[in-house]
């Protein structure tokens, strides 16, 4: 699993550079921010054992109070029901009634 601060490739790029025999691309979570908030990116498959960690880099964003957030679902390959339990919490952790 790989975690960056920065998108520095486009999606394309990185998902050529796997280098995995099964043709899938791992899992990947690449945030920006800019001004208004933050863009995360998602790469790959996201499931039982990549969403826990996926977990803990959204709570370290979350505590950073990142304004706007836009997640980006467009490179993601696959997601279970353990990844789509992250991105709800997500959902309901920005909500404006939850937020301080």
């Amino acid at each position: 699993m790989v975690f960056r601060d920065e998108i520095n490739a486009a999606p394309e790029a990185l998902a050529g550079s796997a280098g995995e025999d099964s043709g899938s691309v791992p899992f990947s979570v690449f945030i920006s921010r800019n001004s208004h908030g933050a863009h995360v990116l998602l790469l790959g498959e996201l499931d039982m054992a990549s969403a826990p960690l996926f977990q803990e880099k959204l709570s370290d964003l979350i505590a950073e109070d990142p304004g706007d957030v836009v997640l980006d679902l467009v490179s993601l390959e696959f997601v279970d029901s353990s990844g789509l339990a992250v991105i709800l919490a997500l959902h309901k952790a920005l909500e404006p009634s939850n937020r301080p």
